[in-house]
């Protein structure tokens, strides 16, 4: 089941992080931008392998080689049927906002704008941003020789992401009392696990589906009492 498999998940992601010394989210996004396999890269790192860990850790932060990249997904590139998980940066303020500019298929040009119109007027802060943003979503803005290049390749690699988020994205609490509604005709308050930035419900389809038997069962249970006192 989904909810399974994102557990399984963070349990090797945290493996790798604690061999490595990276932090967590840093990993996480790192093996989602390059689609590798969280299970059998923490199985390899897990055992004596000083120099792998080194290695590794240099990729997430930006500074292997490109050799060492090409290694890494040709050893643990998942297939292309596994579920990949959503950047968490499409959670941070950046990522919201292109979110919004993108409502239905993903504006290549628009992004390209934004990203351009961050660095326009020369102001080293945004310059800082551009290249925060990079980072976040797993580009070394140290290789490029440009902005312009920087900004074309970061369009791309969202591009990926985006769709990868539509696939995934959670489902808000409006969405989720929405379905209930119509299964059950009443509405739902139940308290949901949430993130805390931002307001999103961590809950999938899947877990949605598991979720709304209980849901019944629980209304049935309740109204069951409510006529016995009456």
């Amino acid at each position: 089941m989904q909810t399974n498999n994102n557990q399984s998940n963070e349990k090797y992601i945290n493996t790798i992080a604690q061999y490595t010394g990276i932090r967590a989210i840093a990993v996480k996004n790192f093996l989602a931008a390059h689609n590798l396999d969280a299970a059998k890269l923490a199985n390899d790192l897990s055992k004596d392998q000083k120099a792998e860990r080194k290695n590794f850790a240099s990729a997430v932060s930006g500074k292997a080689r490109a050799e060492y990249l090409d290694e890494l997904k040709t050893k643990y590139t998942l297939n292309e049927n596994e579920n990949r998980e959503p950047l968490t940066f499409w959670q941070s303020k950046y990522g919201k906002i292109i979110l919004q500019m993108n409502k239905g298929d993903f504006d290549e040009g628009l992004v390209k704008q934004y990203f351009t119109s961050l660095i326009g007027n020369g102001d080293p802060e945004w310059k800082h941003v551009l290249n925060r943003i990079a980072l976040e979503i797993n580009i070394n803005p140290n290789e490029f020789e440009s902005y312009s290049t920087q900004i074309e390749t970061m369009v791309d690699r969202l591009k990926d992401e985006y769709e990868i988020f539509q696939e995934n994205k959670p489902i808000t609490k409006g969405k989720i009392n929405e379905v209930i509604d119509k299964v059950l005709g009443v509405h739902f308050d139940q308290e949901i696990q949430q993130s805390i930035k931002p307001k999103r419900f961590k809950i999938t389809l899947d877990q949605l589906q598991t979720l709304i038997p209980r849901i019944i069962i629980d209304r049935k249970t309740k109204t069951d009492i409510q006529n016995a006192n009456k």
